[in-house]
């Protein structure tokens, strides 16, 4: 994928780079399911854990009780709203970090294979 030159700063104006922080109490979580929407200026990307209830007993009962659930909660860790003019390079991101891992991991495949 080609690199993106920077913009070079217009009269007037400073670019600044960003100094990246977490917050020292920032709570990391789990999230196997995402809902996005959108509306005409933003997108709303929910992030949800689903975490099925345990189930003890013998195979008969814990079928059973499987059976008989109405649903399965998804309780939502953490939603962002991202303006329409950010999405394409949110986009853009995540699939060039997606196909660098895919091919790190594919390397590491042939290299395994080769021995």
């Amino acid at each position: 994928m080609p690199v993106k030159k920077k913009k070079p700063a217009r009269k007037g104006e400073v670019k600044l780079p960003i100094e990246w922080r977490y917050p020292e109490d920032l709570k990391t979580r789990f999230a196997n399911q995402m809902v996005v929407q959108f509306s005409d200026p933003e997108y709303f990307i929910s992030f949800f854990e689903v975490r099925l209830p345990i189930m003890t007993g013998d195979t008969q009962e814990t079928d059973k009780r499987l059976h008989a659930l109405k649903t399965v909660p998804a309780e939502c860790v953490s939603r962002i709203v991202v303006s329409k003019e950010r999405m394409g390079n949110f986009i853009e991101t995540l699939q060039r970090n997606y196909e660098r891992r895919a091919s790190k991991k594919t390397a590491r495949k042939k290299s395994n294979n080769k021995g």
